[in-house]
């Protein structure tokens, strides 16, 4: 029964009822009242007493249904429906209320059933078919809540609630077309709707169409200014765009609006994280995990960051916290294999990579990692075995044939070092580090002319790294070529003039090339630098020998001896 507040009230209806106390339509009416107010138990008092008057009138089981329903008494309101349901088993009303009670009370079964009741009963109403469809929808049931929500449209075309519910379902089993369509037709249909356009806008960043879902989202925020979720969805879409400077300007507009809301400082702290800044993003994570302690994601990213500066015994703690969170997360064992190998406990970052296979044995990365990590701890053997299975898993990936070539290389295998380099380049013939590897495996086995090409082709793809023009002169030094060698290490020289190691190969070869003067410059500067390595010492020691210089030579073997007994030279005053 419907009635307006406005036209009758509680005071008008109760004097009607102390008139004709025996009269139930009164207290329907006066109960109708204290719904429409929030009074429910009153209301439902009142429903009662119809009921006990009248107790074959299916109405106002309806009504007490109603408000028991809306108190969260689902038990007596689904008891209210089947009582009217028996005594008007032909009013499918009765039955789509009644199936929406069984959702909430998690009888999804039931609640099908007597939605599917009401549609036959009234094949022609609408909010039929939407009712069965929103219960679909919750039951991860897309297609069918996909044809009912087509029915619904067919009866209704001007309801725009309708194409809104369809485009979710179509979002959630990847038809963004048909989605974005749906939305489309919604904001036709109603556009100061700010929900369908954040709608549409999901269906824009699923498919990389990130320009769009901004423009949808800024649309939305003109519509609700207040509403913070729409920041929060505008500012993921600049994140996916690389545009996170607008991303923190979202997030912090979001969390002025709702500044209890963790994952408003999680994404702030993604931003953060991407632009380099890890001590605000590691100051989000935390307040994102003071808010929600128990959500994995927030310690695993702010491990992230933790790593990324090199603070590895605190990314090492979050990522344990994250595992005990998720101990099924072979990603979060991989995180924390990194910052135990990053920190040199390869044991360590072993047993985590080994417990990421065991959780995803088809996934290469792990293989990989471990790879490196037993690489590093001296198993060239296992790391070999380990970057194979990578190989075998996903064939394309050029990293894992160079890397399982430097474990060839490390193990005197060049020829197999050659190959794997080579299968490399096939797959980035523009990673200049591919050439440089090769070559420096046509080195060791002593194919120098080849090893000068790769390198030359590795200074073309890069030609400001110091590196690849120092081990090219090496190559040549080894071919005799000083003046060629001094060209390639003089290059190396201008590019990091700080690595010692730089100018102690200049020297070799000018020593070689009989010009010790240059060669004792160079192994002096190479001391200078690094004071504590007796190589340096040794081989000036031979330059000064060369100069008939026997004092200052036998001074540098003394040096280097003390060096090598003591670990560093002793300071004299």
């Amino acid at each position: 029964m419907q009635i307006e507040k406005s036209k009758v009230s509680i005071e008008d209806i109760t004097r009607a009822i102390e008139i004709e106390p025996c009269k139930a339509q009164n207290y329907e009416v006066r109960g109708m009242i204290y719904h429409l107010t929030n009074r429910y138990e009153e209301a439902i008092a009142d429903f009662t007493h119809a009921i006990e008057l009248e107790p074959e009138i299916a109405e106002y089981y309806d009504a007490r249904g109603t408000s028991y329903r809306a108190i969260g008494w689902y038990k007596e309101a689904v008891a209210d429906f089947t009582h009217a349901i028996e005594l008007e088993p032909g009013n499918a009303q009765y039955y789509d209320i009644r199936g929406m009670i069984f959702h909430a009370t998690g009888h999804h079964k039931e609640a099908i059933c007597d939605c599917t009741r009401a549609i036959e009963l009234e094949p022609a109403n609408a909010e039929f078919y939407d009712s069965r469809g929103m219960l679909y929808l919750a039951a991860s049931r897309y297609k069918e809540a996909i044809c009912d929500f087509t029915r619904a449209i067919e009866l209704e075309p001007g309801n725009t609630e309708y194409f809104h519910l369809r485009g979710m379902c179509f979002y959630e089993v990847g038809h963004y077309k048909e989605c974005n369509l749906d939305f489309t037709r919604a904001i036709g249909l109603e556009p100061d709707n700010a929900t369908y356009y954040i709608s549409r806008g999901l269906s824009y960043q699923a498919t990389g169409k990130h320009e769009e879902a901004i423009a949808d989202g800024s649309f939305a925020i003109k519509l609700e200014p207040s509403n913070d979720r729409y920041y929060y969805f505008r500012g993921a879409s600049y994140h996916a765009m690389g545009l996170d400077e607008e991303a923190i300007a979202d997030c912090n507009r979001a969390i002025d609006l709702v500044p209890t809301n963790g994952e408003y400082y999680y994404s702030r702290g993604v931003s953060y994280q991407a632009v380099g800044k890890h001590e605000e993003a590691i100051a989000d994570f935390t307040h994102a995990i003071a808010l929600s302690p128990n959500n994995a994601e927030y310690y695993d990213s702010r491990s992230t960051s933790y790593h990324a500066i090199a603070q590895y015994k605190e990314a090492i703690f979050d990522c344990t916290r994250a595992i005990e969170l998720e101990p099924t997360n072979a990603r979060y064992y991989d995180y924390r294999s990194a910052s135990y190998h990053e920190a040199g406990l390869y044991e360590k970052a072993i047993a985590d990579s080994s417990r990421s296979i065991e959780l995803e044995p088809s996934n290469a990365d792990y293989y990989f990692s471990r790879g490196i990590s037993y690489r590093l701890a001296g198993q060239y053997d296992n790391s070999i075995t380990d970057f194979t299975r990578a190989i075998e898993i996903e064939p394309e990936i050029a990293g894992y044939y160079d890397s399982r070539s430097t474990s060839y290389h490390a193990t005197g295998l060049h020829e197999e070092a050659i190959r794997d380099c080579t299968r490399a380049i096939e797959l980035e013939p523009g990673n200049a580090y591919f050439y440089y590897s090769r070559g420096a495996s046509y080195h060791a086995a002593g194919r120098y002319i080849e090893a000068i090409v790769d390198k030359t082709h590795a200074i073309e793809l890069e030609p400001s790294n110091a590196k690849f023009h120092d081990s090219r002169g090496v190559s040549y030094h080894e071919l005799g070529r000083y003046n060629e060698a001094i060209i390639d290490k003089t290059n190396a020289i201008e590019l990091e003039p700080s690595i010692a190691s730089y100018h102690h190969s200049r020297g070799v070869s000018y020593f070689e090339a009989g010009r010790y003067n240059e060669a004792i410059t160079d192994f002096t500067r190479a001391i200078e630098l690094e004071p504590d390595n007796p190589n340096w010492y040794e081989d000036r020691a031979l330059a000064y020998d060369e100069m008939g210089r026997s004092d200052l030579a036998a001074a540098d073997r003394a040096h280097a001896e003390e060096v090598k007994k003591n670990g560093k030279l002793r300071l004299v005053c």
